[in-house]
């Protein structure tokens, strides 16, 4: 087998269907929802909402993919902060906001 990498917690898993697009905002869900201990909650519709305005413009069906800025302001939208990380697990703490 490979050298992979693997996840220091368990991150929750969604399943789409063939027509839906919103693989962006799934991402961002399935982030909030494993940091929901941390949150002190799950996501609200309203912050749901605004995860769907920014990542999707409020549309599912839509062919453009979502962008790395577009995730980055979804996450911190909902309250989360992000980190560009260097190197890999191996090599924890570098980290820059």
């Amino acid at each position: 087998m490979g050298d992979g990498q693997w996840l220091t917690r368990n991150v929750p898993q969604y399943l789409q269907t063939r027509r839906d697009n919103s693989c962006g905002p799934r991402v961002v869900l399935m982030v909030a929802d494993s940091f929901e201990k941390e949150r002190g909650r799950r996501l609200y519709a309203h912050e749901w909402s605004r995860v769907i305005e920014i990542t999707m413009m409020n549309d599912l069906m839509r062919d453009l993919g979502t962008s790395k800025r577009d995730l980055v302001r979804a996450l911190k939208a909902i309250g989360l902060k992000t980190h560009i990380l260097d190197g890999d697990l191996r090599t924890r703490g570098n980290a820059r906001p």
